[in-house]
């Protein structure tokens, strides 16, 4: 008896020793777990592809960190056309891109720079970034500007993440406004207040002048900033008609239809350039567009000069308070492996170091990494940005699509008066049509 009682106790005794063992095991696969995660590594594993619009090489920094940190991962990109640039490209090309997006033969995740990413939103081509954020505990939305979500969403879905931004800026030409006796007051400045000051300024000049530095940028009569966005009010509010869009049809042809509109050779040298506009290109306003890494420029955005004004923020017809933004990314909806998709948007999205793509063209949406990139501009200007970039509300209508689909109507036609504004109007209305019902 007493020899059957020990074989039962030392049966227990190996028992316990295994269910003790067991939980050894557990608890350390669980702590090199929580290591794995705090070091670097990662069970994360597949390969992904990002689709460039064209060959544009931007996001090569963000992939070599990805990868470095996640080493069973695997990122390349490809180009879905052969064809265009950030500064133009044809309609076939469009088109060809287009295409790919809308019959799944585009990666993982899709640059639209240039697209409609709420239209294709609203197609289902793009995912609703808001339900993969919802359901990620550790996404936190206030280590962004909220404008990263207000100024890019679309019925209370996001179809994109923007990378970086900036409010849209103009300074005045000092020389221009003390010829007229004009003057501008505020932080802010608006279309018509723009086109007030243009009459002003021309009606004493003897030659005629441009209303912007941006003459590369020209849409629909001003530049990128301003054209695109409001067209973009107009476009979606199917608003062509109304008295206020034939103001600002024949506003913009006064100021536009004595000039020929040309394109810079070096748009982006163009738009970084001197203070004053060259002595070819009479402009009443000044664009502020610099790189992140010109300090001095941006520590001076807000003084007087005199050359040139403080600068203004631009105000959109509405109060709309824009952005500019640069490099927003969409995952497509035929993605097979959409959890690492999500994970590569989310590092490139964080505070993470990530090299050479970390010296942005405009300021990162994520607050700890734009205070990085900021480190050198003044506190007072910096705070001045940031405060100015989290009111931001709507973006420029960034989509070349619709944009250099209706421009040829303006451009060609209307400022030569080969047609007036009633049939500019039709013209524009059915171009629309087409687009939006495409």
């Amino acid at each position: 008896m007493k020899r059957l009682i020990n074989h039962i106790s030392m049966f227990l005794f190996i028992g316990c020793l295994s269910i003790n063992n067991r939980e050894l095991v557990t608890a350390a696969e669980k702590l090199s777990e929580d290591v794995s995660e705090k070091d670097g590594s990662s069970s994360l594993s597949g390969e992904l592809v990002v689709s460039e619009l064209w060959d544009m090489g931007v996001f090569n920094g963000f992939i070599e960190k990805f990868m470095e940190k996640y080493p069973d991962v695997t990122v390349r990109t490809e180009a879905l056309s052969d064809q265009g640039s950030y500064y133009g490209s044809d309609m076939e090309s469009m088109l060809e891109i287009k295409t790919k997006i809308m019959t799944g033969e585009c990666g993982d995740i899709v640059c639209t720079e240039v697209l409609d990413s709420r239209q294709c939103g609203e197609q289902g081509l793009f995912e609703d970034l808001y339900e993969w954020m919802e359901a990620d505990p550790d996404f936190r939305r206030e280590d962004y500007f909220s404008s990263m979500f207000k100024a890019f969403e679309t019925d209370g879905r996001l179809y994109q993440f923007t990378l970086q931004a900036i409010p849209a800026y103009f300074k005045l030409n000092r020389k221009f406004l003390d010829d007229a006796g004009a003057e501008h007051t505020g932080d802010t400045i608006s279309f018509w207040e723009m086109a007030d000051l243009y009459d002003q300024v021309q009606a004493v000049e003897e030659n005629p002048v441009y209303l912007t530095n941006l003459a590369w940028a020209a849409a629909m009569g001003t530049c990128d900033m301003l054209g695109g966005l409001e067209m973009g009010y107009f476009v979606e509010n199917n608003a062509f008609h109304t008295s206020e869009y034939m103001e600002y049809l024949m506003r913009n042809h006064k100021m536009t239809s004595s000039l020929e509109l040309r394109y810079a050779s070096d748009p982006l040298k163009r738009a970084e350039g001197s203070e004053l506009p060259h002595d070819d290109d009479l402009s009443v306003l000044v664009a502020s567009l610099y790189p992140m890494s010109d300090y001095e420029k941006w520590n001076q955005l807000f003084q007087e000069g005199t050359e040139v004004t403080k600068a203004f923020r631009y105000e959109g017809l509405h109060g709309e308070r824009p952005l500019i933004s640069y490099l927003s990314l969409s995952i497509s909806s035929f993605s097979k492996n959409k959890e690492l998709a999500w994970e590569f948007l989310k590092f490139i999205m964080s505070e993470e170091d990530c090299g050479t793509s970390d010296y942005p063209t405009y300021i990162p949406m994520n607050k700890k990494k734009a205070m990085r990139v900021c480190a050198d501009i003044s506190t007072e200007v910096r705070e001045r940005l940031f405060s100015d970039l989290e009111e931001g509300d709507t973006t420029y209508y960034a989509n070349e699509e619709v944009i250099r689909s209706l421009a040829p109507i303006y451009h060609d036609y209307y400022i030569y008066n080969i047609i007036d504004e009633e049939e500019c109007v039709r013209q524009l209305e059915e171009r629309v049509y087409l687009y939006l019902h495409e």
